[in-house]
């Protein structure tokens, strides 16, 4: 059984089922997804409204995983780390190299991860909405902003399949005027209309893929941190010392202490 929950900061979606949430604590949704259906994997879509998404030219910028969450620090409007942010490399024109870059606040990714396994719920594929509509987008080398009216109504400024921003449609006007500076163009880039009818969001996530090298697969990470048996004695054993030492602390400040007042 396929299953999409596209989240945002008040709704989420199960398939075509809506459900309201407080935008802090998504476990009645997962449980309800539970009862209903007995599902054990489902592919998450995030909406605008509580993901990121931008892409940078990359220049001489080094590849990795590291480099390029130092350099995007600074464009995310909130705090991010290795565990909250995704990136791929996109290739535009002759040879042109680009990062697509899709991130989330870090208490929702834990409220996700933390809840689908509390559910036994195996998240497949964690993803945004501007992601998944720039795709529609390969093959036009010049950018284009996609109008999408469903769970939201959206503007997608995407070029062959990089989204550049995601805004609400009611920022057409100020979309343009950034359309224009951004990628120099001369006219209003073209507008195309994707309703209900022309995106079908179930298909579309699970057309993406799941595996592959980080620079070519865009997906969140979906699983808690496990800590290892080794790490939990290398705890252990660091508990114990720091508690040994003290206690050779204040062994010590005690001696002092009687030593001082018997010198007296």
């Amino acid at each position: 059984m396929k299953i999409v929950v596209y989240v945002t900061t008040n709704k989420v979606w199960v398939g075509e089922k809506e459900y309201s949430w407080d935008g802090r604590d998504i476990r009645s949704v997962f449980e309800k997804i539970k009862k209903a259906s007995k599902v054990s994997n489902i592919r998450v879509v995030l909406g605008s409204d509580v993901s990121f998404v931008t892409s940078v030219k990359s220049g001489d910028i080094p590849l990795t995983r590291k480099n390029i969450l130092k350099h995007i620090k600074s464009l995310v409007p909130f705090e991010i780390d290795d565990e909250s942010f995704d990136w791929k490399q996109v290739v535009l024109g002759y040879n042109e190299n680009w990062v697509q870059i899709v991130a989330l606040r870090k208490n929702l990714l834990m409220n996700l991860k933390t809840t689908a396994e509390k559910f036994g719920i195996r998240i497949d594929k964690l993803t945004a909405i501007g992601v998944l509509l720039a795709e529609k987008t390969k093959g036009r080398e010049a950018p284009v902003i996609i109008r999408w009216n469903d769970r939201e109504k959206l503007l997608v400024l995407a070029v062959n399949g990089l989204a550049d921003i995601v805004v609400s449609s009611a920022n057409r006007d100020e979309l343009m005027v950034y359309a224009s500076h951004r990628w120099g163009l001369a006219v209003n880039p073209e507008e195309i209309l994707f309703d209900g009818n022309r995106f079908d969001l179930e298909k579309s996530i699970y057309e993406e893929k799941t595996g592959g090298e980080d620079k070519d697969t865009l997906s969140l990470p979906t699983r808690v941190k496990e800590t290892s048996e080794k790490d939990d004695e290398w705890l252990d054993s660091r508990s114990f010392l720091v508690g040994l030492s003290v206690a050779v602390l204040i062994i010590c400040i005690l001696a002092v202490t009687v030593f001082v007042v018997l010198g007296r």
